[in-house]
């Protein structure tokens, strides 16, 4: 391309994706939108989707897919910080997130299928339109004040629950869609996920996170901690992608083991926020758009179809289920259908192991982006946001430092 070779073009690309990416998101935070829909539709435009000026060379690939390992592992660890496990796992809370996750998802696969008459691609689009992102919802939340509420941490319990719910099933859906379905079948694979998943969180809990914790105690940098969680990240994503289990989701259960040793440590956590939202995220997100087909009127057609869909469908759930948990129908049912972040990384998995093709991954992607800008629109109607100083950010992370420090910190300083 060009008449320069990929490895050369990939250095100009990689350059221009990231200053791009991040200067649409600055101009989507001054708006108030969600930034990074910004660098999705960049990437659309610059990409073959429009003008085809930067296509996509295996050295973005790479990048791309270490993006959506990195910022699920992120997401894990820093977005689920706050997220009372005792409260989640109570049971009336889990077949909650499970039902608000299970009919949004029943009715826009069987209304899709319409669409793109394949089952597969039906639940697959059911999956990503009709599930919840706990990224985009704790800036929501934090955004209206509502963070530190109630009906916040209500909300956030709720979320959790449904976007596991999607994680897990797309696992297996992404496991058995090459298979000849049987019970015995869906049975072994419904093991294999059950043990694999289990594996993770004992060798996070029990293994990886004692020996951070020694390493913290013994290291003189903290860059040291922060290499030996991306080695692990790779390494494991490796295992787990050898056994059939998509290396994004184990980086997720990883970051969600981990989320108590890395905000204990607020310099480590933000070294980690550092790359994955400085670097990893804006390529990921831009790269979205990269991934689409020459624009056209079907294509745009059918995207705002399944969008509306979503945005009549998802509030539903969260809308009945309100009553039981004591919070406004409309608040409940918006707050319960914010997209964004994972749902993208699962349909960027759909393409690559071929579940979707690029032409149905383009109309899908269309309506997700379209669904996270819309909903927290609507949710602002009823719950404005509240103007914030972000002026002491960096003395909130020294304080929060000081807050965490151990006798052992302490000594390495006399």
């Amino acid at each position: 391309m060009y008449g320069i070779s990929d490895s050369l073009l990939a250095l100009i690309f990689i350059g221009a994706l990231l200053f791009l990416a991040k200067m649409g998101e600055e101009l989507f935070e001054r708006f108030k939108l969600v930034p990074y829909v910004a660098a999705v539709f960049i990437g659309i435009v610059i990409g073959p989707g429009v003008l085809g000026l930067i296509k996509i060379l295996p050295n973005i690939t790479l990048f791309i897919s270490l993006g959506i390992n990195f910022l699920l592992f992120a997401g894990g660890s820093l977005e689920f910080k706050d997220i009372n496990t005792k409260e989640l796992l109570k049971v009336k809370n889990i077949i909650i997130g499970i039902l608000e996750f299970i009919i949004p998802f029943s009715l826009i696969s069987f209304i899709v299928y319409y669409i793109f008459h394949n089952i597969i691609v039906s639940m697959v689009t059911g999956i990503v339109t009709g599930m919840s992102s706990a990224g985009p919802l704790t800036r929501l939340l934090s955004d209206t004040g509502l963070n530190r509420t109630q009906d916040g941490n209500s909300i956030f319990r709720q979320v959790v629950a449904i976007e596991i719910s999607a994680v897990v099933l797309f696992s297996f859906l992404s496991d058995v869609y090459r298979e000849k379905i049987t019970l015995i079948h869906i049975l072994i694979i419904a093991a294999e996920l059950f043990v694999s998943i289990l594996l993770i969180i004992l060798f996070g809990k029990y293994i990886l996170k004692g020996f951070l914790e020694k390493m913290d105690i013994s290291s003189k940098a903290h860059e040291t901690i922060i290499a030996i969680i991306i080695s692990f990240i790779l390494i494991l994503g490796f295992v787990g992608q050898y056994y059939g289990f998509n290396s994004a989701i184990v980086a997720l259960f990883l970051g969600i083991i981990l989320r108590d040793f890395i905000n204990d440590r607020p310099l480590i956590a933000e070294k980690v926020s550092t790359v994955t939202y400085g670097f990893f995220e804006p390529l990921f997100f831009i790269g979205l758009g990269l991934y689409f087909v020459k624009v056209s009127l079907s294509l745009i057609i059918l995207g705002i179809i399944i969008f509306v869909l979503g945005l009549l469908i998802k509030p539903i759930a969260g809308i009945i289920f309100s009553r039981f948990i004591g919070i406004k129908a409309l608040r409940n049912g918006l707050g319960t259908s914010v997209n964004g972040g994972v749902d993208a990384a699962l349909l960027v998995v759909a393409l690559s192991i071929s579940i979707v093709t690029r032409y149905q991954y383009s109309i899908i992607m269309f309506a997700i982006s379209l669904l996270t800008l819309a909903v927290p629109l609507l949710f602002n109607i009823e719950n404005p946001v509240i103007p914030s100083n972000n002026s002491r950010y960096v003395w909130n992370i020294v304080e929060q430092q000081f807050k965490n420090l151990k006798a052992c910190d302490i000594a390495k300083t006399l």
